[in-house]
């Protein structure tokens, strides 16, 4: 079988945050299934008259039902108490907020833990008015692994570069690769049936993987030693731009150039 070299597969790791062109594009899917055999709030008060320690909620008595607060997402990531709390703003703009400052893409049902109050239904409303605001502007609300994220588009990418920190490149090696499309495809695996595929030993490339964040040990295999497991992170899916597994290129549509 031929195997494309790794250099031409494996996505650069972000110098840039640019929506990953990994797997979602359709030159490294195919190489891949062939391996595997916001601004802020003010408050507004004066603080020579009213110190900011006694800024706090309502009275429990006072305007029942106004300027309630929503259950705390599960996370601690809802506002806490003390801190200033508003209703009246468009939930469109509190998850675009909430959007641009996270490193990791968020679900429905986290976003929707974070606003508070409101069904999934209205958060993923929300997020289709945002993607039609954004689909000419320089970055792109994206759905990946799982969750939403805002991405750099491509095109604008060599200006973006200009004001980040200069990283060298990081590829995954075609042996990594190798052994990464195995697992993906055939999750959960065991080490050996790695390098059954393969043919040699698969410590090195299994550390590195491990390393990289791009699989995790789940389980043990019922067999003699009692191997691990291994399958794919959520950051494998960042890292080749898929929104879940089901986006992996069937194997039977997969095909390599000489």
């Amino acid at each position: 079988m031929d195997i494309p070299d790794g250099n031409d597969l494996a996505p650069e790791e972000g110098v840039t945050p640019t929506k990953p062109s990994g797997l979602g594009a359709e030159d490294d899917a195919g190489a891949l299934a062939a391996d595997s055999e916001g601004p802020s709030l003010n408050v507004g008060f004066d603080p020579e008259t009213v110190p900011p320690d006694t800024l706090c909620l309502p009275d429990a008595g006072a305007n029942k039902g106004e300027n309630e607060r929503p259950a705390p997402a599960d996370d601690g990531t809802a506002p806490s108490v003390g801190e200033p709390y508003r209703n009246d703003l468009p939930l469109k703009n509190k998850v675009e907020a909430v959007l641009f400052v996270t490193p990791d893409p968020l679900s429905l049902k986290k976003l929707a833990g974070i606003v508070g109050d409101v069904t999934t239904t209205e958060v993923k409303e929300a997020i289709a008015a945002l993607q039609e605001e954004y689909k000419d502007r320089g970055v792109e609300l994206v759905e990946i692994a799982g969750g939403y994220r805002f991405f750099t588009r491509e095109e604008y990418a060599p200006w973006a570069r200009k004001v980040l920190p200069e990283v060298s490149p990081s590829r995954l090696s075609r042996a990594a690769l190798e052994a990464l499309s195995i697992i993906a495809y055939q999750q959960p695996v065991t080490k050996v049936t790695v390098e059954e595929i393969r043919g040699c030993n698969c410590d090195g490339v299994i550390r590195t993987l491990l390393e990289r964040k791009l699989i995790v040990a789940d389980g043990q295999a019922d067999m003699p030693g009692r191997p691990y497991l291994y399958k794919t992170t959520k950051h494998f899916l960042e890292y080749f731009g898929l929104s879940d597994l089901s986006e992996l290129p069937p194997l039977k549509d997969a095909t390599t150039e000489p």
